[in-house]
């Protein structure tokens, strides 16, 4: 009995022992960028609200299948499935508005097989490149804000450049640029908007 006991969990191990460390997107949200199914799934009842990425991934019908236990076995917490026309056809067929369990809804850019229950304006490029910055690790509280780039000055050259009329100093009418700025990602942003909205609204709960 405990040698069966010990192969079944050495079977079904592989599934936590990789599952992703979800980010932090504020107000008990967490952001979960999926690569592989079922791998990167956490347990299903471990997070209260997340946002599920599966834009551009892989996966065929037994991965789908697997996203539709995972999806069932969270009890209706509040659950935000980004996804693309990019997605895996099987992924895609198991988001269709009426398979969704309670608590569940489909986020992304819409394609001509890809209606999801709420369709982003977002460009391929744009999506794509949101897509790049997350998977070069880029934290992903800071794709959900507007932050456009601006020039800084240093206050101390501002004083050198205004005295006398002109500056002395050659390096004083230089400004320092700021880094430059990360486009936000439009989708995440939306889902992040949608889970505050609806958490008002208790929609979704507390």
């Amino acid at each position: 009995m405990m040698a069966f006991t010990r192969f079944v969990l050495l079977l079904i191990a592989p599934a936590f022992l990789c599952a992703r460390e979800p980010a932090d997107l504020g107000q008990g949200l967490s952001y979960i960028r999926i690569e592989t199914l079922p791998n990167d799934l956490p347990t299903p009842a471990t997070l209260k609200a997340v946002v599920l990425d599966l834009r551009y991934i892989a996966g065929d019908e037994a991965a789908a299948a697997a996203l539709t236990t995972w999806l069932q076995n969270r009890g209706g917490a509040p659950t935000i499935v980004l996804a693309n026309p990019e997605t895996a056809a099987p992924l895609r067929q198991a988001l269709i508005a009426d398979r969704l369990p309670a608590g569940t809804l489909s986020l992304g850019r819409a394609g001509a097989d890809f209606t999801p229950d709420i369709a982003i304006a977002v460009t391929a490029d744009a999506d794509q490149a949101a897509w790049a910055a997350l998977t070069a690790g880029t934290d992903p509280a800071t794709l959900i804000a507007d932050n456009p780039g601006k020039v800084r000055n240093d206050e101390a050259a501002i004083v050198r450049r205004h005295q006398n009329g002109r500056s002395t100093d050659p390096e004083a009418a230089v400004d320092t640029p700021a880094p430059a700025a990360i486009a936000p990602d439009r989708v995440l942003q939306r889902a992040v908007q949608l889970h505050r909205g609806l958490t008002v609204l208790r929609v979704f709960p507390h």
